[in-house]
């Protein structure tokens, strides 16, 4: 039955011959009509299509290809973006979307033609990771395309996730930590792994770390920002890219020791480098005072692991490293979420699942003793 509706609003109706759906609209005498399968398709194609005249935007005029709306959404949103995500958007759309998409016009993009530019690219021999980024990239474009009339519905949305598949965290147990930090005694690197031990900070974090983010007098540091490699731009100071990852940590009297013998140390690498050094203020810098770049932190760390024959392992696992110790002693998990800077306890909690069984554990444990105690004291009560 049609779907009455009032002036120059269109209409709504299922069609009896073959029980297909219509949307239509008429404007100044002309008729656009557009058949769809199911009632919801047809509202949704309706709503745009008056979204669209509203905007003064002809429904008949010339479709938009795929390499045009995406040459001109890429300029509306890359400013809008942090350095390195405006460059991987430029990347994922030139190298893997247009080469495959880029003919087609917008309203000819279907969910198959995505289906298969995926299947190309696992064919091809690219990850999970790669495939995930251009998903992710095509669900944030043509949404914007349906927010803008030029799409009715997001093909990208009719395609069902891929797991992604699991990788394990490889973390150092107690006594391998004791044997790493053993060998960074004494260096000017052991201040910086002894605090990504003991804090969880991320590379960027630590590299970033400038003396006058330490309260001294409190014993905590703050993190406000993180340095990172940009392609083709170099190294850059940027700001935590979550409130959650702005945070503070409270450090043990043991680590601000550690912090305040490499200060001291620092003062002879400047004395040393004479009118070499060059003052940024970071706690953890070059011999001559420039920013640590995170993929010389990376050999160092390596080359540390190797010295002590200890498994290989990515720097970021000594962040997992810390979290699973913290974790493993009984530390609230919501002081490690705070402590790591996630937004979440529940992200924690996810990442972290292995280390749960132990806890769990020793929960048992020590309610089976408080048990104990209760028949003991049972026991003599009725002697």
């Amino acid at each position: 039955m049609k779907k009455k509706r009032g002036q120059n609003q269109g209409s709504v109706y299922q069609r009896s011959s073959d029980g297909r759906w219509v949307g239509q609209v008429t404007i100044q005498k002309k008729h656009y009509i557009k058949y769809f399968s199911c009632q919801g398709e047809a509202e949704t194609w309706l709503r745009q299509a008056l979204l669209k005249l509203g905007q003064g935007i002809p429904l008949g005029g010339p479709q938009a290809s795929v390499l045009e709306y995406f040459t001109s959404w890429l300029e509306r949103i890359i400013p809008t973006l942090r350095p390195k995500t405006s460059i991987q958007y430029e990347q994922v759309v030139h190298k893997h979307i247009l080469p495959v998409l880029g003919h087609l016009s917008m309203q000819e993009l279907k969910a198959e033609q995505i289906q298969e530019l995926y299947r190309m690219k696992r064919q091809a021999g690219y990850g999970s990771r790669t495939i995930s980024l251009i998903n992710c990239l095509l669900h944030h474009a043509l949404s914007d395309a349906v927010v803008n009339g030029i799409l009715f519905s997001n093909p990208a949305k009719k395609i069902p996730k891929s797991r992604q598949p699991y990788h394990e965290q490889k973390v150092l147990n107690l006594e391998q930590v004791k044997a790493f930090l053993h060998v960074c005694e004494g260096t000017r690197w052991e201040a910086l792994f002894c605090l990504a031990i003991s804090s969880g900070m991320r590379a960027g974090e630590l590299a970033g770390l400038r003396w006058t983010d330490i309260e001294w007098e409190h014993s905590r540091l703050r993190v406000v920002r993180h340095l990172q490699r940009i392609p083709r731009q170099g190294l850059h100071f940027l700001e935590p890219k979550t409130v959650s990852s702005r945070r503070c940590i409270l450090l043990g009297r043991e680590m601000i020791m550690r912090l305040f013998a490499h200060r001291q140390r620092q003062d002879q690498e400047k004395q040393l480098a004479g009118e070499n050094w060059r003052e940024n203020n970071l706690v953890f810098p070059t011999p001559t005072g420039t920013p640590l770049d995170p993929h010389r932190l990376l050999d160092v760390y390596k080359e540390i692991l190797q010295e002590t024959g200890l498994p290989d392992c990515r720097l970021h696992d000594l962040r997992h490293t810390a979290a699973t110790l913290m974790l493993g002693w009984g530390i609230h998990p919501k002081v490690v979420q705070e402590r790591l800077g996630h937004a979440h306890i529940s992200h924690t909690l996810g990442i972290y699942s292995h280390v749960l069984p132990t806890i769990q554990g020793e929960a048992a444990k020590k309610m089976d003793s408080l048990l104990l105690c209760t028949k003991e004291k049972e026991t003599l009560d009725n002697g």
